[in-house]
Parts: structure tokens; sequence; C-alpha cells
């Protein structure tokens, strides 16, 4: 048992000295952009198309393993439901902007901003790390067959 504690607190120590090299090769959320509508309602105009033309050169030049992010920011009056419906609908339309003209392949998540508060509505897309990456299946025995 005497042996076994020396072993566990050099263990504890080279994790606690790994990690945090660790946690700074990781950047857990990066804005690629952050488009708001020139109006009062948000469309397609053309300030948009072209703040998501620019966006769309940033998001091809990501890292393949990072993950893609739409969120869509509606601040029409109306309930918190009306509210995220809104929102989404916005992801939704800039996703389908960017795939059409832009032949974006890459696999998407659509989301509601978090964010409450009054102001204009936005678009904004932001990079994720894939912390699915990291993780590795070992294989023990063989599986068993129902």
């Amino acid at each position: 048992m005497r042996r076994l504690i020396p072993a566990c607190l050099v263990i504890a120590l080279g994790v606690l000295t790994g990690a945090p090299a660790f946690a700074a090769e990781k950047q857990p959320r990066e804005e690629v952009a952050f488009i708001r509508s020139s109006g009062e309602t948000f469309s397609l105009d053309r300030s948009v198309r072209k703040q998501l033309d620019a966006a769309a050169a940033r998001v091809a030049a990501q890292d393949g393993r990072r993950i893609i992010m739409i969120e869509g920011g509606a601040r029409r009056r109306g309930s918190d439901e009306e509210r995220a419906r809104n929102s989404l609908n916005l992801a939704m339309m800039a996703e389908k902007y960017l795939r059409r003209s832009h032949s974006l392949s890459r696999d998407i998540l659509l989301a509601a901003a978090p964010e409450t508060g009054k102001g204009r509505e936005f678009i904004r897309i932001l990079t994720l790390s894939d912390d699915f990456t990291a993780v590795h299946v070992s294989r023990a025995g063989t599986s068993s067959q129902p």
C-alpha cells in the first residue's frame, strides 16, 4: 500500500503538469463572423450577402476538425418560443445561402443565440473544438452477439 501512494502522486503530478499545455492547444469557441442587418428587419439584402460571402471564405479556411455552428439571434417581440423559432429561422437562412452560393458541404450546427435583451437581429458564425477527436475506443476480448 505504501508503494502505491507515491506512484499515484507521480501519476497525478504528471497529469496536472500536462493539463495546461493541453488546454492551451484547444480553442473551445472562436467567432468567425458576426453579421447584423442594416435595416430594422433581417433579410438577405446586399450588405448581409456580402458579409456572408466574406464569412464563407473564413469558414472554408477553417480546420476540418472544428465544428461549424451558426447562431441566429431574433429580437422581435413575442414569447420565448417565438424568439427561439425566429432565431433558428435566421440561422437556417444563413446556412441555406452558404450551401447554395458557396457549395459549403461541411456539417453545420444550427442554434438560437442564448443572449436576451434588446438590439438588432444578428447571425453569428462560430467554430467549436471537436472534443470527440481525442476519444479512442479500444476493444478487449470478443464481443458477445445476442
